[in-house]
């Protein structure tokens, strides 16, 4: 899958959907092409994407009823509602859905490109956290089996087992981090250098104590002292 995403597009007019699919994919984007709402929706229930570009009036979406239906198909999927028919009724039925932009064809290809890249990054964003909040349930479950387990078990079996949950868990988390700062990093101007260089570092950290964790002796630890000094960041001139 591209760095960038995977967006739908469903319309029925051939020529703005293979044209607007070349232009995605020519900007780093996974597209997928479709005619009609029974497509889209096919293919929503398939596998996941980042983004819907739908016409309102392409068949199956007449009275919008493909992105009615997307909370029971793609929760929180942002949607990008075309037409080459305006109206104030269906501009004003898209304020109360998903949507992040109502564009009018012929549309704007500069525009659509930053409608795209913010509805993308929204999407990745909102998936990161729902990510994180599973991960911290599961967590917080192993701790409690943990906790219950230390009033039979030794305190240095007890102590070890958290040891190994604690920085299994941060380094998935850091992992996660890593990941969406790339994700931004491709599409924000902003400078995320020391961001990184953090992150790096706090992952070589705790990798490096994993590896030491059953055997902390003072020459193990030494040597984890002595790569975390190579991998400190230098103070800036």
């Amino acid at each position: 899958m591209s760095t960038h995403g995977s967006i739908l597009i469903a319309d029925d007019e051939a020529t703005f959907r293979e044209a607007t699919a070349q232009l995605l994919r020519n900007a780093g984007y996974e597209c997928v092409a479709v005619a009609n709402g029974p497509a889209a929706h096919a293919e929503l229930a398939r596998r996941s994407f980042d983004l819907l570009i739908a016409d309102i009036r392409m068949p199956g979406n007449g009275r919008l009823e493909l992105v009615r239906e997307l909370p029971q198909v793609a929760p929180d999927l942002p949607v990008i509602l075309v037409t080459g028919y305006p109206s104030a009724t269906t501009a004003i039925e898209s304020i109360q859905l998903p949507v992040v932009a109502y564009m009018v064809k012929p549309i704007d290809l500069a525009e659509l490109l930053e409608h795209v890249a913010a509805g993308v990054t929204s999407a990745r964003t909102r998936h990161a956290l729902r990510q994180s909040r599973e991960r911290l349930a599961a967590w917080a479950q192993e701790l409690a089996t943990i906790e219950q387990a230390a009033r039979a078990t030794p305190r240095e079996a007890v102590g070890e087992n958290y040891l190994n949950i604690m920085l299994q868990h941060l380094l998935l988390g850091v992992r996660d981090l890593q990941e969406h700062v790339a994700q931004l990093t491709s599409r924000s101007p902003v400078d995320f250098t020391q961001t990184r260089e953090l992150l790096e570092l706090l992952q070589q950290t705790l990798t490096a104590l994993e590896s030491v964790q059953n055997d902390l002796d003072p020459a193990a630890l030494a040597a984890v002292r002595r790569r975390l000094e190579q991998c400190a960041p230098r103070p800036r001139a």
